[in-house]
């Protein structure tokens, strides 16, 4: 294919576009207008709501033994050829749920779009901005990850009508065949595995002492084999689940709290879609905050996001204000779950190894992630009120700001993202 030509706007930039489109099908197309087909599909094929809500765990199941592949392959055949195919394979899935008759059909699709649903996520679009980006890497990230947030904004009132006027069989063609458009936009046209394809440098190479020279720089950073040993990555591992069983678990029962205090279910609407908004640009801004904070602060800033989301929901009991005050404090919350983790993988362990360590940590937290909403549920089903699980969450959050302050603190100390590639350092072990 015709190389992009070179222009004065530096070409990584429409990498990141590119990555915003890719964010914003797979997570806002798919994930985030996933709720529109719950009831229509359940009274269309007359199966419970329980049954049929589970095929997003075959899909999680599957993509949590993808990613690791992935993070083996990304480095020896690139990014961009699996991107492809990949996003393919999803709109096929999301367009074979239209012929479903039974809810097996959702669960084996849903194997088979876990297959290849981890690259048109957060492994592989992390992997291409720590590639193209040295610095302004936090900006880069915040701004591919807005595309979860735009994406559902955009569909969600178009998905809706259609499956209301025509029927959610329609309704998954049009997203998928819309899918399908924005995919190709953005992984044939647009995204680029490397900077030294075009003959040019990472961003803010030059600052970092490469100069003008276009070879690829030498990337630095603690062994794979090293790394999964050390304390910092079990320190970091162990705080970002909690973070996620915290934020996926407020999530999906937000409106059904709201609905408990008294207020109608247009007002817990209406607080979700204001956290959607907000959570658009929160991504940029957090990104943006990393670059200039730093590793620690990073990490301090974004436990305390879903620290005061837990807090301020809780309040939300005996101030109605607090309802509009949570939406703002979610809108940060909910985004730590995109930029944070990407961005705090490469400053606490480096570039050297950057997909594979990346690959490792996100399976327990994409399981976590899996476990948020339910954990809640249970513990409604057990006490009969969400008190109790507001209170299990203020405490996981901020356990979950700690470990992971301790985890940027210590890899700092150690000097984990700067080890030269050939160097060997101290072993470290998670005694």
């Amino acid at each position: 294919m015709k190389q992009p030509r070179r222009s004065r706007i530096f070409y990584g930039w429409f990498v990141v576009l590119g990555c915003a489109l890719t964010i914003g099908v797979s997570l806002g197309f798919f994930g985030n207008c996933a709720g529109v087909f719950t009831k229509p599909v359940c009274e269309g094929l007359g199966i419970k709501r329980g049954i049929f809500t589970l095929y997003p765990t075959f899909s999680t199941a599957f993509s949590t033994v993808a990613i690791v592949v992935y993070g083996k392959l990304f480095p020896k055949y690139g990014i961009r050829r699996f991107m492809i195919v990949g996003s393919l394979m999803t709109c096929l899935c999301y367009f074979g749920y239209s012929f479903a008759t039974q809810a097996w059909h959702f669960y084996a699709i849903a194997a088979v779009y876990g297959c290849f649903s981890p690259v048109t996520m957060g492994v592989a679009v992390a992997t291409l901005i720590n590639n193209w980006f040295v610095g302004r890497k936090g900006l880069a990230t915040g701004l591919a990850f807005t595309g979860s947030g735009i994406g559902a904004t955009i569909m969600m009132p178009i998905l809706s009508n259609v499956v209301e006027t025509y029927g959610w069989r329609m309704g998954y063609r049009l997203v998928a065949s819309c899918g399908a458009v924005v995919f190709f936009i953005a992984t044939v046209l647009l995204i680029r595995d490397k900077p030294a394809a075009l003959g040019l440098p990472p961003l803010g190479a030059a600052e970092s002492g490469a100069g003008e020279n276009p070879l690829p720089l030498q990337k630095t950073g603690v062994p794979y084999a090293q790394a999964v040993r050390s304390r910092p990555l079990w320190l970091f591992l162990s705080g970002y689940a909690l973070l996620c069983i915290v934020s996926t678990g407020i999530s999906p029962h937000v409106i059904a709290y709201l609905s408990d205090l008294g207020h109608p279910a247009s007002m817990g609407s209406s607080v979700m879609s204001l956290a959607m908004a907000v959570l658009t640009g929160a991504v940029v801004i957090l990104g943006a905050v990393f670059d200039r904070a730093g590793s620690v602060v990073s990490s301090v800033i974004t436990g305390l996001c879903v620290v005061l989301s837990a807090v301020t929901l809780a309040l939300s009991a005996a101030s109605d204000d607090m309802a509009w005050v949570f939406a703002l404090c979610f809108g940060f919350g909910y985004a730590t779950l995109s930029v944070p983790f990407a961005y705090l993988v490469s400053e606490n362990f480096g570039a050297r190894d950057y997909s594979s360590i990346y690959s490792y940590c996100y399976v327990p937290a994409n399981i976590c992630r899996a476990l948020g909403g339910s954990i809640a549920g249970f513990f409604f089903d057990r006490f009969g009120s969400y008190k109790q699980v507001w209170g299990l969450f203020i405490a996981l959050s901020i356990l979950s700001t700690l470990l992971m302050t301790a985890a940027a603190i210590e890899a700092r100390r150690r000097g984990f993202r700067d080890l030269p590639d050939k160097e060997t350092a101290p072993a470290q072990t998670t005694s």
